[in-house]
């Protein structure tokens, strides 16, 4: 394992700000197949009754949990256009929509009700139509990106390989660590500066498989899935010691000949 500080820079990824009206807005761009959770925010200190999550503008509820009588309800899974795709946290009320299409390019809005008032936070989500796959022959690069030219304002980077953590960037300690998982990338990953991006070099077989991201922050957390399939270069071990057995052989002969013609002459 190995500790590098990691420089933290401006983010082009998320961001909140407060409306004229005083409504934060907190904007989040994802890709196809992601999940993200919409989070409350710090809604412990205060005496709420209600909360709410919807589609701006619609009448129709995504999730509803209502405090006073302890009940939780998501009638958005149960028709389109999230059918089965929402989950509601009943510790933290926050919302999760997995497997994001590009249709749930949205503005979600979440009411709070109190018992002083009724607050709003707005979300706008932004689904890009990308591919997450990666395919490489044996023995090139595998670049694993996050999406981001710089960070800012993430409590918590992870990447992590067949429930392997290999990679961690803690804000708290400002620290970029990478974990070799029992020596299967020893000395083979790099970190991509600001962005958190991940390099493997010299690729193997082996390497074939899910690497997920893992981002969080105060107002949301995104998951992420990057399936990697590294293919054979085309030459096994038998073949290249062959190969080089016959140039090794050829070059004798060519060094043997040379001689013989310069001893006649």
């Amino acid at each position: 394992m190995r500790n590098n500080p990691f420089p933290f820079g401006l983010l082009l990824f998320a961001y909140g700000v407060f409306g004229a009206d005083g409504v934060k807005s907190v904007s989040v761009s994802v890709m196809v197949g992601d999940s993200v959770t919409l989070h409350t925010g710090d809604t412990k200190t205060q005496r709420v009754l209600e909360l709410v999550w919807k589609i701006q503008g619609e009448n129709k509820f995504m999730a509803e949990i209502d405090k006073e009588i302890n009940k939780l309800s998501v009638p958005g899974n149960e028709e389109e256009p999230f059918r089965g795709r929402l989950k509601l946290d009943n510790l933290t009320d926050s919302l999760t929509i997995t497997n994001l299409k590009t249709a749930d390019s949205r503005v979600y809005e979440l009411q709070i009700k109190t018992t002083k008032e009724t607050k709003s936070k707005i979300f706008n989500v932004d689904v890009s139509d990308e591919m997450k796959t990666v395919s490489v022959k044996e023995g090139e690069p595998v670049s694993l990106h996050t999406g981001l030219i710089e960070i800012k304002d993430y409590d918590l980077i992870l990447w992590t390989f067949e429930n392997h953590l290999i990679a961690k960037i803690n804000r708290a300690t400002n620290q970029f660590s990478l974990f070799s998982v029992e020596g299967k990338f020893e000395g083979r990953l790099q970190r991509v500066d600001r962005s958190g991006s991940l390099i493997i070099s010299d690729s193997r077989i082996t390497d074939t498989g899910d690497y997920h991201l893992h981002m969080s922050c105060s107002t949301f957390t995104l998951q992420r899935t990057i399936r990697v399939t590294v293919t054979d270069s085309g030459l096994s071990p038998g073949v290249i010691a062959g190969i080089c057995a016959a140039v090794v052989v050829g070059l004798v002969i060519l060094i043997g000949c040379y001689c013989c013609c310069k001893s006649k002459k």
